[in-house]
């Protein structure tokens, strides 16, 4: 399987502490203070996992939490798919936090989880909070993951219009996350069908703070311009266009294309 993928993850322009992070098939932000990446991978390998975490807590621990989700993901990288490996992964992620983590406020420090794991010709996603995972197939763009938040509760209920979410005042209380306080289990973690994957399928990985500036209709736009092929500039476009809108949260893009055939090649930059 060859895959193309690059990730941006910035802290907009209202926040002053970025307190999202990623893994990036074995790579996440290790320097927090560091606010703006772009990263682009051109790999053959037999497995791919990649991720998406919003650290909520305050003051800095938001940043801790969401780096102790990544920083045990080799896990994924190196087992099989399966409920035992959520359960073992969750379990790390506490005792990541307990040992990172300190006091009162120590308690409520969480985080999202998007997750990508691909292995020979198949995907699977999973997901906890706000954070999204899309599919861009065939010009659509599909939601793969579930939003964790009382809004989304409401409209499961039929209380809410799906249209009324954004503007809902529960839209970012979150009814799962990763976190000491609550007791998750790989039961509470949602997972999509497991998906057959498809040459030029695209996966776009991202917190709020693209999706509350950037509609997916806007996103499918970009997706669909003709001018933009590499990963590296639909990120890029992706994230300017949520700075355009407001930047009022930290934005991250993670985007992942399945190719053809692809030469080994790895870019970095990186800006403080």
């Amino acid at each position: 399987m060859f895959v193309e993928s690059s990730v941006i993850s910035h802290v907009g322009r209202i926040r002053k502490n970025n307190e999202d992070n990623f893994f990036f098939n074995g790579f996440f932000r290790q320097e927090t203070l560091e606010d703006f990446f772009v990263k682009m991978q051109k790999l053959n390998e037999k497995r791919f996992v990649y991720a998406v975490c919003d650290g909520m807590g305050g003051e800095e621990y938001g940043e801790v939490a969401s780096m102790c989700a990544v920083s045990v993901m080799e896990i994924f990288k190196k087992n099989e798919w399966s409920d035992n490996l959520i359960k073992e992964y969750i379990d790390k992620v506490r005792k990541e936090m307990i040992n990172k983590g300190s006091g009162h406020m120590a308690q409520r420090m969480g985080t999202t989880l998007a997750l990508l794991y691909m292995q020979d010709d198949k995907a699977h996603i999973a997901n906890m909070g706000d954070s999204r995972i899309y599919l861009y197939r065939n010009n659509k763009l599909l939601q793969l993951s579930k939003d964790h938040t009382q809004a989304s509760l409401l409209v499961d209920n039929g209380l809410l219009m799906p249209d009324k979410v954004c503007s809902h005042k529960s839209s970012h209380i979150l009814t799962r996350y990763l976190g000491i306080e609550n007791e998750i289990t790989e039961k509470d973690v949602y997972q999509a069908e497991e998906i057959k994957l498809c040459k030029r399928d695209v996966f776009l990985l991202c917190s709020d703070g693209l999706t509350d500036m950037v509609t997916d209709e806007q996103i499918e736009k970009i997706l669909n311009k003709p001018n933009i092929r590499s990963t590296q500039k639909v990120a890029e476009e992706l994230c300017k266009s949520a700075l355009i809108a407001g930047g009022k949260d930290n934005i991250t893009c993670l985007i992942v294309k399945i190719r053809k055939n692809i030469i080994n090649s790895l870019i970095w930059k990186g800006r403080s």
